[in-house]
């Protein structure tokens, strides 16, 4: 009972904080940040990727290389 008393007031606590600081809206349908990794994808329209190790439950090669094609801003398709 102490520790759900403990992180409800820490949960509490992090909420007013967040609370007090500055922020400002940004229209997101204009906005994309220098270097982020829209802004590396502006114009491009096909994307390859190449995972060269991973971790799955099996002990199976987990090597991917994915081909994506940009539908929009915001979706990808990709085959793997």
């Amino acid at each position: 009972m102490r520790s759900f008393a403990l992180i409800l007031v820490l949960f509490l606590s992090l909420g007013a904080r967040a609370a007090d600081q500055d922020v400002k809206i940004v229209d997101r349908t204009n906005a994309v940040l220098q270097g982020s990794s829209e802004h590396m994808r502006l114009g491009k329209k096909m994307s390859i990727t190449l995972q060269p190790f991973g971790q799955g439950v099996t002990y199976t090669n987990l090597t991917t290389l994915g081909f994506g094609y940009h539908l929009d801003r915001n979706s990808l398709f990709i085959l793997e």
